[in-house]
């Protein structure tokens, strides 16, 4: 990433942080715009007025697909694995054969060299090598897979 200018999206964790993480999305938005990047993040996008509550998360998604469809890599912002929206654009920039930069340190990322740490309603840990909603790790006794139910934790080892 060091030296070339490209248009990216910028991906990370905002439900259940203060502001929806806006502030860090701002910082480096501004950050990367400085050194000549163009910058699609979800922070800017503008909601319509007239929009009902339970329709908010599923209008954001569209826009953030739409953006990611749109950019040439994804930065990503620390906690990205945390946030199932942005392990969803992930799996959307994978498809499309797209870069992933850590953006704290400008590093290429390898997804598939990236472990979690699954634990099922059983509290079976199974260590699980690349992107969740790519990887169909699952308990062998209750069959939950770890992106569809919320039995499961994710921590990142």
């Amino acid at each position: 990433m060091v030296g070339k200018q490209m248009k990216g999206y910028l991906s990370g964790p905002m439900l259940g942080y203060s502001g929806e993480n806006y502030a860090t999305f701002e910082l480096w938005a501004v950050r990367l715009r400085e050194r000549g990047h163009e910058v699609l993040s979800p922070h800017e996008v503008e909601l319509p007025t007239m929009i009902a509550e339970e329709d908010k998360i599923a209008y954001y998604m569209r826009k953030d697909i739409e953006m990611v469809m749109k950019s040439d890599c994804l930065w990503m912002i620390p906690g990205w694995m945390y946030s199932l929206g942005a392990k969803i654009e992930v799996s959307v920039a994978m498809a499309l054969r797209l870069p992933l930069y850590d953006v704290k340190s400008g590093e290429l990322l390898d997804i598939r060299r990236i472990h979690h740490v699954v634990e099922c309603g059983h509290g079976r840990r199974v260590t699980v090598l690349g992107n969740e909603l790519t990887t169909y790790s699952k308990c062998e006794d209750c069959y939950r897979f770890p992106i569809y139910d919320d039995k499961f934790r994710m921590d990142a080892i």
